[in-house]
């Protein structure tokens, strides 16, 4: 059960669900474990390859659901994803969730599907969004992109990673007491090397805030950088093995109205990394 802590300022915190609420219906505790994200789409084209089901067996996947029947991959946490915060508070104020979804995963961006209200104060946005996951049982993952640094300092220059960690975006991520930070770290993975020293970064301030959160990297088929190989999302991952407790593997189609820079890119090259940190794990 989510524990609330009420202050005597009126100020409601909803702390992170534990291995103790239950969440999973029985199923191991995704958030004691390693664990993947992957967009039902995607899941469904991975088990379709020779040899990937196994490398999945037994491990916690946060599967984003879809408007396809959602594919049985390792031990699947059904997730929808968000853009808003109002939409979300709307959706389950209508009991629209969905039947068997255990998670919840928020994803502002400097796009128009995120208010740019909730882009400017993106801290206080991602607070209320687990807030109210955690109300309603719900496993809660945040993943404030890199570009919100557009709306935070539009007068700012420098790297995207710099400016990120300079605003404490990662810190105010921990702060809203998630149970999943995600850093999307996708744009940075054809350079191994800049890829860790970016997340490492990003985790010791999420770690400063809040010790016990989970971090989980984004890799990507299409990152907006580039093209990439099977070997450049092997070496970034594997250079950040020992600080995070997962993955997003995101596999965007290609360009489009939302996300004009997007390369798009097969599921297939996901699968070395699947077996690479699949055995380390």
């Amino acid at each position: 059960m989510v524990r609330v802590l009420a202050l005597a300022t009126g100020l409601v915190l909803a702390c992170p669900l534990t291995a103790a609420s239950g969440v999973g219906g029985g199923a191991p505790d995704p958030l004691t474990r390693h664990a993947w994200i992957i967009q039902n789409h995607a899941a469904a084209e991975l088990m379709k390859l020779p040899g990937t089901r196994p490398l999945l067996r037994g491990q916690p996947v946060f599967v984003l659901r879809g408007s396809a029947p959602t594919t049985r991959v390792g031990r699947v946490v059904l997730t929808r994803k968000f853009t808003s915060v109002k939409t979300f508070a709307s959706v389950v104020a209508r009991h629209r969730l969905g039947r068997g979804v255990k998670a919840v995963l928020y994803d502002p961006e400097r796009w128009r599907l995120t208010p740019i209200r909730e882009q400017r104060h993106v801290g206080a946005a991602m607070s209320r969004f687990v807030a109210l996951a955690h109300r309603h049982h719900l496993i809660a993952l945040v993943a404030p992109a890199l570009d919100l640094v557009r709306t935070l300092d539009p007068m700012s220059r420098g790297r995207f990673t710099d400016r990120y960690l300079r605003l404490g975006i990662a810190r105010a991520a921990a702060r809203s007491h998630a149970d999943v930070v995600v850093v999307q770290a996708q744009s940075q993975e054809a350079r191994a090397g800049a890829y860790a020293h970016f997340m490492r970064r990003a985790v010791r301030q999420v770690r400063t805030a809040a010790r016990g959160t989970r971090v989980y990297a984004g890799l990507s088929s299409g990152p907006t950088s580039g093209p990439v190989d099977q070997l450049d999302l092997v070496l970034a991952a594997t250079g950040v093995l020992p600080v995070v407790q997962g993955f997003w593997l995101n596999a965007p189609s290609g360009p489009s109205a939302l996300c004009p820079a997007c390369a798009g890119g097969p599921v297939s090259l996901f699968v070395r990394v699947l077996t690479v940190v699949s055995a380390a794990w």
